[in-house]
């Protein structure tokens, strides 16, 4: 998060998903406060939004899902968040119409897309400007953070794959998980003995700098 003493954080993501723990943590080590909805504000958009404009919001947090619902609304946009500053989006796919309506509608707002599984919190992201949203399809989920490691690795032999070529995205580092509780089996199934984790998901190891 950029540093700021006024800082406000969206922490929309119910405490059940993973991906609160990237509103909550990364807010309070920030110094930031932390913004939620009431659940009787999430009763319709138009109470969401009247809860989002008196919020002070500076940085969203949320999945692509929910932002391309309110983007459905053309009042969602800078004047309804004049000092939104920061959108993060991660937890899905973020498609490039949606980064493009997001630029237009808020143009002061760096925006974001990250990737991380469940066992390992936001480890990539890379900022989306419209050149990018126009040029590079589906977007990239860009570089890795500082202190972690990542492998495109074929899923049958475990090597790894030369860039270019689809494979699993296995990665490392400081904030990857060290087992399920009490569960070694599974464990033992998803973090191989040299302490990388194996998510499932596909990617593409691209030498291109964006």
């Amino acid at each position: 998060f950029p540093e700021r003493p006024d800082g406000v954080s969206f922490n929309r993501v119910p405490y059940t998903f993973d991906v609160s723990l990237f509103d909550i943590i990364a807010g309070l080590a920030s110094g930031y406060t932390l913004f939620s909805l009431e659940s009787e504000d999430e009763q319709s958009m138009r109470a969401t939004f009247d809860a989002l404009a008196a919020s002070g919001l500076t940085t969203w947090i949320s999945t692509p899902s929910f932002i391309e619902m309110c983007l459905v609304d053309p009042s969602f946009d800078q004047d309804l968040l004049p000092r939104l500053d920061n959108v993060i989006l991660c937890g899905e796919v973020f498609r490039n119409a949606t980064a493009l309506k997001i630029l237009e509608r808020f143009p002061k707002a760096r925006v974001l897309n990250t990737y991380g599984p469940t066992e390992t919190q936001a480890v990539t992201d890379i900022a989306v400007d419209e050149n990018l949203a126009r040029e590079v399809n589906p977007l990239p989920v860009g570089y890795l953070s500082d202190g972690m490691r990542a492998l495109v690795r074929d899923p049958e032999t475990g090597e790894e794959c030369p860039t270019g070529v689809q494979g699993e995205m296995c990665n490392r580092g400081y904030n990857t998980m060290k087992g399920y509780y009490k569960n070694p089996q599974a464990t033992a199934e998803v973090i191989d003995k040299n302490g990388f984790l194996h998510s499932g998901d596909l990617g593409v190891k691209d030498e291109v700098e964006y």
